[in-house]
This record gives structure tokens, C-alpha cells and sequence, in this order.
């Protein structure tokens, strides 16, 4: 298990302050070997008395490299599902996992490919895509930490045929689409629309 650090708890408390919520819960999570772990801060009843938000707090001790070199932006992210979808805490755990052991920098735009299907195997949202966290951009932005510019990336299930469309369009494109459609990103139940 890891050490709660002072950072971790400047994190935990930007992070309850955005999804402006109840009573949270930190839990740890490991990777499978247990040699990595990361924290999620979870409030139920927020933003929506049906709907849980999540954030990971100890990503950022982690540095993203960039051609060989730690880049200067650190990560942590959020998300928010269905209460009813017990299974987003690990899906956003195995997110981070994947961030740390990756060699590249992660941002708005990216997306991870069947992860959420690991978990859900029924589900037709299979894939997790990351952006900007536009549903808590006035209380998730930078935040400097002993030299670490800590950014937030929101993280929200998206289909195949959705995932085919950002690979083919873009995200600024996907997003409007996204948008126009009406998407409720945190219904992990919604059906795929494209």
C-alpha cells in the first residue's frame, strides 16, 4: 500500500471540491504483479443522485516520457458512470496502470482499446476515450505541486464503431459528434451512436 503524501492529500481535496459531493472514499488499487498502486477517490450521488464520480490520486508520482525525456505534465483522472456500474473504479485503475508503464504522453484525444471490455464483457462500450475534464474544467485545471503541473484527463466509455470514428475524423470532430448526438458520457448502459 502506498504512502499518503502531502500532495496525495492537496489532490484528494481539489478533487472532492470539483465533484462538489457527499462523502468520499479512497480506496487502493495494485496493478497485478502488486508492485504499482494508485488511490481512487470515489463520491457516490454526484453529479446526479444515479451517477458516481471517480479520481485517481498518485498517477502524477509517475513522470510521462517523451523521447526518452520525463515530460514536465503529470496526470491524474477522472470519470463518472452509473452507481449501478461497480466495475469504473478498476477500469480507471488499469487506465493509470497502462499510463505508467506506457513510454508516451498522454492527452486529450487518446484512448485505450478494449479495456473496458475486459471487465464488462457484455457491455458495447469497449473502449476508454480521454479528454479534457469539460464537466470539471472550472475546478480540474492545473495544479502545481512541488515543480509537478498536475493536469486531469476525463476518461468515458466509448464502442467500436465510436472508436472508429475518432481514428477516422478526429477528436475534435468525435467530441462534436458526441455533442450533437446528445451522448450522456456517463451512462455506461447508453447505446453506441454512430
Amino acid at each position: 500500500m502506498r504512502a499518503v503524501t502531502e500532495d496525495d492529500k492537496k489532490i484528494a481535496k481539489t478533487v472532492l471540491s470539483a465533484f462538489k459531493g457527499g462523502s468520499p472514499v479512497v480506496r487502493n488499487y495494485f496493478n497485478d504483479s502488486h508492485d504499482v498502486s494508485v488511490d481512487i477517490l470515489s463520491v457516490v450521488g454526484t453529479p446526479d443522485v444515479d451517477i458516481s464520480s471517480y479520481g485517481t490520486i498518485g498517477l502524477s508520482d509517475y513522470p510521462m516520457l517523451e523521447c526518452g525525456k520525463k515530460n514536465p505534465t503529470r496526470l491524474e483522472l477522472c470519470g463518472a458512470a452509473l452507481s449501478s456500474f461497480t466495475l469504473f473504479p478498476n477500469i480507471l485503475s488499469e487506465a493509470a496502470f497502462t499510463i505508467i508503464k506506457s513510454s508516451e504522453v498522454w492527452r486529450p484525444g487518446h484512448f485505450l482499446k478494449n479495456i473496458v471490455g475486459h471487465y464488462e464483457l457484455e457491455s458495447s462500450l469497449r473502449s476508454l476515450y480521454f479528454t479534457t475534464p469539460f464537466f470539471w474544467e472550472e475546478d480540474l485545471h492545473e495544479l502545481n505541486l512541488n515543480g509537478k503541473a498536475i493536469n486531469w484527463l476525463m476518461c468515458f466509455p466509448i464502442s467500436d464503431a465510436e472508436l472508429g470514428y475518432l481514428e477516422k475524423y478526429g477528436e475534435a470532430q468525435f467530441e462534436n459528434m458526441l455533442e450533437a448526438a446528445g451522448v450522456n458520457v456517463f451512462d455506461t448502459s447508453r447505446s453506441s451512436c454512430v
